[in-house]
């Protein structure tokens, strides 16, 4: 009976501990993309009307930030554990916001949304360490798939709702500023939650299988994993802003109707995160990433040719609406089997500082995308990001599929028929 008790008790320690990472993961990324992408653009117009790059020095300052710091603060969660950097990360997010928000200096503005990120630095170490540690090895693409949700529902919803709070007037605008405040009050009080500590309660049930620690250094395969990640993810950010424009301007959708693409494309993203992490675990991760890359591939390259069809506006709309659900479903296919797999590759004793390198590496490789992709749409062809990401996308589903960059799933990982 006593076996029993422990193993319920422990059941619900580890439900618990999910559920307060999910809510400081969700509220922090709410925070950043309420703060980020509308809040901060929003003020910029208005407090300094003739310097609107202040608001893309912000945004750039903020990732920089976090950028430089992300490393150092995945050291410090090996180190000390989660919940010291974590508290004091968002502490120091927290601290910034008023300086964002109510300066009347485009230099402050900039020095506090720097200094927010390098407070928010700490979040997806802490928290990916925190739910994946004593986890077992079959069970790292679901893991992926509910922490990737809980971030693009976060960053998403804040995006949303902070441009609805902008789009009221009156004394709301009282609202609109502190709710950020709000938004990282509520992170910290997730974090203080019961007073218990985060730690690593997250134990395997008995008969799981569990990865053994691995020797120090950084592991081999994942600096070749590194390649193909940097790739992937300029491909993407390359393709972020032209995006927007094809959608707008060689599309012709009106803003609702883009906002309204948006949705059917970032839902199934949200939605299917968790399942297909899951369903990535039973059909193979490396499968699952291969697979997802030939279907957005061709899809991709082909879009921006749409605009040649001579069709009806809403013949076009009805072409867009599957295929970006398709694409929504595809990326929420791949994003957690790809991350899965790399966790496989990660000693649990190096987990802080391995996946926060991996995390500087998107980072970087978005924003280098941010900076191609545009002057390729401009002044070379409105195609030529679009056929170039979708190129990269064929080419490396092609080197994985011939068994380079991309590992194959350990034995552990594997699940038993």
């Amino acid at each position: 009976m006593g076996g029993v008790g422990n193993v319920g008790e422990k059941r619900v320690r580890v439900r618990a501990q999910f559920l307060r990472l999910s809510v400081i993961l969700f509220c922090a990324e709410l925070a950043h993309g309420m703060l980020l992408y509308a809040i901060i653009p929003d003020l910029v117009r208005h407090k300094f009307p003739d310097a609107l790059e202040v608001a893309a020095f912000c945004v750039g300052g903020y990732t920089l930030a976090e950028l430089l710091c992300k490393v150092p603060a995945g050291h410090r969660v090996d180190r000390f554990g989660p919940d010291l950097p974590l508290l004091l990360g968002l502490g120091v997010s927290l601290a910034t916001v008023p300086l964002i928000l109510f300066t009347g200096e485009p230099l402050w503005m900039i020095t506090g949304s720097f200094l927010h990120g390098a407070g928010a630095a700490p979040v997806w170490p802490a928290v990916i360490s925190s739910w994946t540690r004593g986890r077992s090895p079959r069970e790292r693409g679901e893991i992926m798939g509910q922490i990737l949700t809980g971030w693009m529902a976060g960053l998403g919803m804040g995006f949303v709702s902070g441009q609805f709070l902008l789009d009221l007037s009156g004394r709301a605008e009282l609202v609109v500023n502190f709710a950020p405040i709000l938004m990282w009050i509520v992170t910290l009080g997730a974090l203080a939650w019961t007073g218990q500590r985060l730690g690593y309660p997250a134990l395997p049930e008995e008969g799981d299988l569990v990865e053994p620690v691995a020797s120090e250094g950084f592991p081999p395969e994942l600096k070749t994993m590194a390649i193909g990640l940097f790739l992937q993810n300029l491909a993407f950010g390359a393709l972020i802003l032209p995006f927007n424009f094809v959608m707008l301007d060689h599309f012709h959708l009106t803003r609702m109707e883009f906002a309204s693409m948006l949705v059917l494309g970032g839902g199934p993203a949200v939605l299917l995160m968790g399942p297909m992490g899951k369903l990535s675990d039973r059909v193979g991760r490396r499968r699952a990433v291969i697979g997802a890359m030939w279907v957005v591939a061709p899809m991709i390259a082909a879009a921006p040719f749409l605009s040649f069809l001579k069709i009806t506006h809403w013949s076009l709309i009805l072409l867009l609406v599957p295929g970006l659900i398709v694409a929504g479903a595809a990326y929420a296919f791949l994003l957690p089997a790809w991350h899965a797999l790399a966790l496989g590759r990660i000693p649990e004793n190096q987990r802080g500082r391995s996946l926060a390198l991996l995390m500087s590496v998107e980072m970087a490789a978005m924003t280098l995308g941010h900076v191609l992709g545009t002057p390729l749409y401009h002044r070379i062809g409105f195609w030529v990001p679009f056929v170039i990401a979708g190129t990269i996308f064929a080419v490396l589903a092609i080197i994985y599929h011939l068994g380079y960059i991309l590992p194959t799933e350990l034995h552990e990982e594997k699940h038993g028929h």
